[in-house]
């Protein structure tokens, strides 16, 4: 994934996805508070979340084929066990 300056339009950051099984992107999502970056990626059923400070990634999850159409939700899900 190519990170672009919406003002300067210069390229300012390369995200290897791939690297984590991600291919094809299909939706982007900036959390509320704007330090993260989530991309669904329909190739791969993977949720990629991008640290937007260092442009590193943090952690993905697994969503299953066609990992697109993400939204924020207030639910919260407690940890099983």
């Amino acid at each position: 994934m190519v990170v672009f300056d919406a003002a300067s339009r210069e390229q300012i950051a390369t995200v290897e996805v791939s690297a984590v099984g991600a291919q094809k992107p299909a939706s982007l999502f900036f959390a509320p508070d704007g330090a993260f970056l989530d991309m669904g990626a329909e190739i791969g059923g993977t949720v990629v979340e991008i640290d937007n400070a260092d442009w590193t990634i943090t952690r993905t999850f697994g969503a299953g084929d066609g990992a697109d159409g993400l939204e924020i939700s207030s639910v919260v899900v407690a940890p099983a066990g």
